[in-house]
């Protein structure tokens, strides 16, 4: 599953089943172009270690066993983002 996810920077969304993954841009941070979704079903689990600096160390798990890792920026209310996904998995 870790393939279907572009190089960083992107953003990253929600829906009830879904989540979706759009390119970002390198000088405004706003999405640009949807590239794509994952049903959340593929989804183990979101880890983001609160380490109160600017950017979060983070790691998005799959149920393959596959894994995405790399940073998110504080800004954008990673921890908040986490716990949806953990709210919509349940």
């Amino acid at each position: 599953m870790q393939q279907a996810f572009p190089p960083p920077p992107f953003i990253a969304g929600l829906t009830e089943d879904r989540l979706l993954i759009w390119r970002m841009n390198h000088l405004t941070g706003q999405p640009v172009r949807l590239l794509g979704g994952i049903p959340l079903r593929s989804v183990e689990r979101l880890k983001i270690v609160d380490d109160n600096s600017f950017t979060l160390p983070a790691e998005l798990r799959f149920v393959d066993g596959s894994a995405v890792r790399g940073e998110v920026r504080v800004r954008t209310q990673p921890l908040e983002f986490a716990q949806a996904l953990t709210r919509l998995k349940t």
